[in-house]
């Protein structure tokens, strides 16, 4: 009897060493399958205004996105579901739950000035608990240079104005002078 105790508990130590090994290996399999990139629909926007940025992720099923945008550069929207995105106070970093998703895209508007930034971030993967970067993404923001104003054309309406005026006085001058030429 002792000795089928011994068996049973040998078979479970065995059974649970080879699971802890699966769990192991299945977890370091997922943390290395984890893809996150980040693409912008520009990386020049003009100066103060809006562009979106788009996280593409493959494997995280479950866990975050951080996000931090550089100073000067304003988050302005995102479409992800508001209680599973969180803005700092400053509006530079970006917090994103991630459940099942395969995107996640936001809005960014650009500073005023042609300051040049960039956005990085990181990701976590709340199942094998691992965590990875990113990377960043450089912006330059051109400047939007006011238009040179054209050299100074005379008025189309007052030219049209002068033109008809000088009609009407020829015109009269003219039958004037019939008119006098008739009687003399």
């Amino acid at each position: 009897m002792m000795r089928n105790r011994q068996k049973v508990l040998t078979l479970l130590i065995a059974i649970f060493a080879i699971s802890m090994l699966f769990i192991a290996t299945v977890t370091n399999a997922n943390a290395a399958e984890v893809v996150v990139t980040r693409t912008s629909s520009t990386t020049n926007p003009a100066s103060d205004s809006t562009f979106e940025v788009r996280l593409d992720l493959a494997g995280l099923p479950i866990g975050g996105v951080i996000e931090t945008i550089s100073p000067d550069f304003v988050f302005v929207s995102t479409q992800h579901p508001q209680e599973q995105t969180n803005v700092s106070s400053s509006g530079q970093e970006l917090a994103f739950v991630v459940v099942n998703e395969t995107a996640i895209v936001y809005v960014v508007r650009a500073p005023s000035e042609g300051i040049d930034g960039t956005i990085s971030g990181l990701w976590y993967d709340a199942l094998s608990m691992t965590k990875g970067d990113i990377g960043s993404t450089s912006v330059s923001v051109n400047a939007v240079q006011a238009p040179t104003p054209s050299p100074a054309t005379p008025d189309f309406n007052l030219v049209s104005t002068l033109a008809g005026l000088l009609a009407v006085v020829y015109i009269l001058a003219i039958r004037r002078k019939g008119h006098w030429g008739d009687g003399q």
